[in-house]
């Protein structure tokens, strides 16, 4: 039934999420990479500098907040090399300006280093951390291939749960 009928456009019914999607969610344009921001944002993430409460549209511009690379390009250059995965949305998640400028060499190495600066306990840092669906476990141990795969469920379940639907599979076997 289309919109025009008092239900649920088409557009909306009809729409699908791939899972492979997310490896090629690259461009700051794409309209799903803008809304796994944003969905981020709304779920609750916290920064990992000013860590006292979740984002707020006040604190997104006071903090000057964008998407940063959880793996640095410069680790990623000495560690993973072309992988392309290292730009993808997966990567990504929005933090401060003043975090980024912390975050350099390994994740083991800048976690020390923010926890330090924000005066947070290291047991909240992590839980800090998880709210952007990151388990901490794996940057503490400079995991890409486990924070990746990990990261890749939790964003997928997230716009699952956002659209109210599951993600459509390429290969059955991803599964």
């Amino acid at each position: 039934m289309g919109a025009g009928f008092g239900g649920t456009p088409d557009t909306i019914t009809e729409a699908a999420f791939l899972s492979d999607r997310l490896d090629s969610l690259i461009t700051r344009n794409s309209a799903a990479y803008k809304g796994i921001y944003a969905l981020l944002i709304k779920q609750g993430a916290v920064d990992w500098h000013h860590s006292e409460a979740p984002f707020t549209p006040g604190t997104l511009v006071q903090n000057s907040v964008d998407i940063h690379q959880v793996f640095p390009k410069a680790w990623f250059a000495r560690h993973a090399g072309q992988d392309r995965r290292g730009n993808s949305i997966v990567n990504k998640t929005p933090l401060s300006y003043r975090t980024s400028r912390s975050m350099t060499g390994s994740p083991s190495a800048y976690l020390k280093v923010l926890a330090q600066e924000s005066g947070t306990r290291p047991e909240r840092f992590d839980d800090v951390i998880a709210t952007h669906l990151i388990d901490p476990a794996t940057l503490r141990h400079d995991d890409f291939e486990g924070f990746y795969a990990d990261r890749s469920k939790r964003l997928l379940e997230l716009v699952n749960e956002a659209m109210g639907k599951r993600t459509v599979f390429r290969d059955q076997s991803d599964r």
